[in-house]
């Protein structure tokens, strides 16, 4: 249920997105979610099951947004939620925990847990790069809601603050850690997304502010 509106809020905050597109993401990544779970619960293998995810989400975003443009006539440039939709294949643990494994010089745990990541993340990309071949499919050009500004960085409070919280809930957190989490991820997260909107400084830049915040937060 978490992954629900995880990247239903990962649209928002990361693309930009639209209701139109936000509401496609969240059907799309919902189903695939609940496909990936099924056949890990019963031990089959994980990069199948990754592959299978991806090829299906793909296919159901693809029909989502075909059927919004001829039902709709919504603009078919709304495909960037193409990348939000995948965001629940991306094994953000291992690969943060492989990363502080390498700090640590604890070479023996941060191989496996990078070599895992790594190759669950060439499985999501490649099965991604085949159905965007096979549908002769492009994201195009990532379309950003026009909202006053105002009401742009309280959008941005609410999706960070249920994206952090989502993000925590799934990596089975207690209640209390992943609302502490969300938190911080509120005045984290929307001042780099208000620094990137208004400054206009490179997103590397904003993203380490953001990052040196949450670590000082946790701290």
């Amino acid at each position: 249920m978490h992954i629900f509106y995880v990247c239903y809020f990962f649209a928002f905050c990361i693309i930009g997105g639209d209701l139109i597109e936000m509401l496609d993401v969240l059907i799309a990544s919902d189903f695939g979610q609940a496909l990936r779970r099924t056949p890990l619960h019963i031990h089959l293998n994980h990069l199948g099951v990754t592959i299978l995810a991806a090829a299906v989400v793909s296919s159901l975003y693809f029909l989502i947004i075909s059927a919004s443009y001829l039902l709709l006539k919504v603009n078919i440039q709304h495909t960037a939620g193409y990348i939000a939709s995948m965001l629940f294949l991306i094994p953000g643990f291992p690969l943060i925990t492989g990363v502080l494994d390498l700090a640590k010089l604890d070479f023996s745990l941060d191989i496996q847990r990078v070599a895992y990541a790594v190759a669950v993340i060439f499985c999501a990309i490649f099965c991604r790069l085949g159905s965007c071949c096979w549908l002769s499919y492009s994201t195009g050009e990532m379309l950003s809601p026009n909202l006053y500004p105002v009401w742009n960085g309280c959008f941005h409070l609410i999706a960070s603050f249920f994206r952090a919280l989502g993000f925590s809930l799934l990596f089975n957190s207690p209640i209390k850690t992943a609302s502490m989490t969300a938190f911080i991820g509120i005045y984290a997260n929307t001042l780099r997304l208000e620094l990137i909107d208004f400054t206009h400084i490179p997103i590397q830049v904003a993203s380490l502010i953001a990052a040196f915040i949450v670590g000082i937060s946790a701290f």
